[in-house]
């Protein structure tokens, strides 16, 4: 009697966690699943742009304040020296 009781109380946490990891697998399916199809979608439009007629935008210069401020303080001191191949950006 002992034994059957203790695979009773055994079992009902057993099939508790069994339904859960189902549900739980369940849930990763659909988030790859969704994964999937935004992966799918940008292959579509990785694809789509290079034989399209519209030219691509050319990302503008950005120069990050800071670094803005100690090129011109360079400048000014004379201790700029500019990089080979670069241009000085308009300010």
């Amino acid at each position: 009697m002992k034994k059957k009781k203790f695979n009773e109380l055994i079992q009902k946490p057993l099939r508790f966690h069994h339904q859960d990891i189902h549900q739980e697998l369940e849930e990763i399916k659909g988030m790859l699943k969704n994964v999937s199809d935004q992966m799918q979608e940008l292959r579509e439009g990785i694809r789509g742009a290079p034989n399209s007629t519209e030219e691509l935008p050319v990302p503008e210069f950005y120069e990050h304040p800071w670094y803005k401020y100690k090129r011109e303080q360079l400048i000014a001191s004379g201790n700029y020296q500019q990089p080979e191949g670069e241009e000085t950006p308009a300010a």
